[in-house]
């Protein structure tokens, strides 16, 4: 019975020993109310329990800087360069000092069929012949606004295709079409030109050209990811898809060295899209470009 006792005896004192020798157990890290715990805090907490679970499964980023616009200042303010009838391509209609009145086309195939019933364009090349002796396609031609030219119009459309000439006039071509996707035709040529060497309406060519820079860089490169610059569209033609839906103002002129089809981007191994027109009439020059909601 002593042995026994004695045994139980040294049990429990060996359980004792035991219990002393372990180390206290630690409190969880605890927050106080004016002192809110911190991510590193309650990631260190739930590793003392053993539990990950209750730590943020999704880690956040903060969303990139907005990305910076190239400039577009230098362009801004480039004169035209071009020899062919620049006095026409760098004035508006105007009767005295007032703009001719603006007159209003919702489609660019209004506008065509307005231009092809009023002032044929074979019949306008050969009246001039008729009253100069001249064509009014000749490289040296410096013809101011002829009379079927005196009118400003605002046409609603799609910007499907631009094109900075910068190794020649400095004007911005512009290719307004019917559609915003697929082939665009019908489609128009517009020109936002460069700044008149006559110092005459200079602040109205260049909001033209800070219009349309405006409205481009609202637009990235679809592959990259980039904003639109200069470059992308220095003597190449930069596409627009879906077009960009805007209302173009400016003065009606009949470009007479381009034939009817041959300005505006054609399909070709780069591109399937058809946006050129099938008028020698152009918006020459641009008074404003303004985006519209559709």
């Amino acid at each position: 019975m002593n042995l026994q006792n004695t045994r139980r005896q040294l049990a429990a004192l060996l359980i004792l020993v035991l219990a002393g020798c372990a180390s206290p157990s630690r409190a969880p890290i605890q927050a106080t109310p004016s002192q809110p715990m911190t991510h590193v805090e309650r990631e260190a907490e739930a590793r003392s329990r053993g539990d990950l679970s209750s730590t943020e499964s999704r880690v956040f980023s903060l969303a990139p800087k907005q990305l910076v616009k190239p400039d577009w200042a230098p362009v801004l303010d480039l004169e035209f360069e071009g020899k062919y009838r620049r006095d026409a391509k760098t004035s508006y209609a105007i009767k005295g000092s007032k703009l001719m009145p603006f007159e209003p086309f919702d489609s660019v195939g209004e506008l065509i069929a307005d231009l092809s019933a009023k002032s044929p364009e074979e019949q306008v090349k050969a009246q001039y012949r008729e009253q100069t002796g001249r064509s009014l396609a000749a490289r040296d031609n410096n013809e101011g606004r002829l009379p079927v030219e005196m009118r400003n119009v605002r046409l609603l459309a799609y910007i499907r295709a631009v094109k900075w000439v910068a190794d020649e006039d400095q004007d911005f071509h512009v290719m307004v079409c019917e559609r915003p996707t697929g082939n665009g035709q019908p489609c128009f040529t517009t020109e936002v030109s460069g700044l008149p060497k006559s110092q005459v309406r200079t602040k109205d060519f260049r909001r033209a050209r800070t219009d349309l820079v405006a409205t481009l860089q609202e637009h990235v490169d679809a592959n990259e990811g980039k904003p639109i610059a200069p470059s992308d569209m220095r003597n190449k033609w930069a596409f627009f898809e879906p077009g960009v839906y805007v209302e173009v103002s400016g003065s009606l002129y009949l470009d007479a060295i381009h034939g009817p089809g041959t300005v505006g981007p054609r399909p070709s191994a780069r591109q399937s899209r058809d946006h050129t027109t099938p008028t020698s009439w152009e918006i020459h020059p641009v008074r404003s470009v303004r985006r519209v909601e559709e």
